[in-house]
């Protein structure tokens, strides 16, 4: 729908760049005093030269999509300069059927977490049928988008340096479907050892489906409801999509990456500009923060409308592209030397998370209204999710 950049015009870089994948030229992003190049469609894989076929070896689709974008700061790192700036490396969404990083304006993504003195790299991988037909067993057995996400990263350990990146230090993120993507990665032993911090938003590994406990799930959140009050029922039924879909799976995600030893810093966003929907805002019953929201302020992409920020969004964007940067540079996005406001996860407080809002946030003890131990005691009574997620 636009960025927030999307007005301004980017240059043709006037020199090519001599980079170990081979010469490339780039384009000239310009925010004030600040330069960032970016190399636009850099292939990762090689394009398909003969039919098709359904194994993982086989590169790609017709569309020859298999390629990435690098935004990397002109200007001389002073903490970064021996070792090379760290590396974000974003995975789209769009439910495993759409989407691509050119429905991001490339001008925004320069002007948000490159500024931070980070090297951001966006790709493309293959999606629907190309991406994710199986056919159950050895003939096909799938999973090829993620398999292209693997083959990006190996990539970007070969090459990345060439563009100021340090190879490293290697943080993944991704949103919705591109949250399960990273989480996904970062379970497999295939790409594990490409990248060193996950970052799953909106999405993750955990989601399920709840078919087998409709009457349960039904009595719980319409709950002292009046069935004739559609207001107060439409908010129930986004709760319970939200839930569901969303904040069950991401705090169990949470927990299980604490119990194996990792840390991990839990969040929820909590900030919405309410004139940003646009026409969708017509629709809607009723503004808040929901899905997509905080691309807004990562990457500089409106996605529902065209992205306007007013001065409460100039302050979030800056807000979230440094926390997100200090957890890539240190793993910490409180930052290096800075006070700590944001804490660490622990199971001793299972519910405490920071609450990222304006004009600052905080640390709360109460997860979506503790609605997540429901979830939890559906999921723990699903058999089938035992059995295929946790082997047993």
């Amino acid at each position: 729908m636009g960025g927030h950049l999307s007005h301004l015009e980017r240059e043709e870089h006037p020199e090519k760049l001599d980079a170990s994948c081979g010469p490339i030229r780039g384009n000239v992003y310009r925010h004030d005093t600040k330069i960032v190049d970016g190399y636009l469609g850099i292939p990762y894989a090689k394009p398909p030269i003969e039919m098709i076929k359904f194994h993982k070896d086989d590169i790609p689709d017709e569309a020859n999509c298999l390629n990435l974008n690098v935004f990397a700061p002109r200007w001389e790192s002073d903490e970064f300069k021996t070792s090379g700036r760290p590396v974000m490396v974003y995975v789209h969404g769009g439910g495993f059927e759409l989407s691509a990083p050119r429905d991001y304006c490339h001008y925004s993504v320069s002007g948000t977490l490159p500024l931070k003195d980070v090297v951001v790299v966006t790709l493309n991988y293959r999606v629907g049928i190309l991406g994710f037909f199986s056919t159950g067993d050895d003939l096909c057995r799938g999973n090829f988008g993620l398999w292209d996400q693997t083959l990006a990263l190996k990539w970007i350990q070969n090459h990345i340096r060439s563009f100021g990146g340090d190879p490293n230090n290697v943080t993944v993120f991704g949103q919705s479907a591109g949250g399960v993507s990273v989480d996904m990665l970062s379970l497999s032993p295939h790409p594990r050892d490409l990248f060193h911090r996950v970052v799953p938003m909106s999405g993750n590994a955990l989601w399920e489906k709840f078919e087998e406990n409709r009457k349960k799930v039904y009595e719980f959140y319409a709950k002292n409801v009046d069935p004739n009050d559609e207001a107060k029922l439409k908010e129930k039924l986004v709760d319970f999509l939200g839930d569901t879909i969303f904040n069950g799976g991401t705090i169990a995600c949470a927990q299980a990456s604490v119990k194996y030893g990792n840390e991990v810093w839990f969040y929820v966003f909590d900030y919405v500009n309410p004139r940003g929907f646009g026409e969708l805002e017509q629709v809607l019953p009723f503004v808040g923060p929901t899905h997509c929201t905080d691309l807004r302020y990562i990457l500089g992409e409106g996605l529902y409308s065209e992205f306007k920020p007013d001065d409460a969004d100039w302050e979030m964007i800056e807000t979230m592209t440094t926390m997100y940067a200090n957890f890539a540079k240190y793993g910490n996005p409180n930052g290096k030397n800075g006070p700590s406001h944001w804490e660490p996860y622990t199971m001793d407080h299972p519910e405490r998370h920071y609450r990222i809002a304006y004009p600052r946030g905080e640390m709360r003890e109460e997860y979506h209204k503790g609605r997540w131990e429901f979830i939890k005691m559906i999921r723990d009574n699903n058999k089938n999710l035992e059995e295929v997620v946790y082997g047993r």
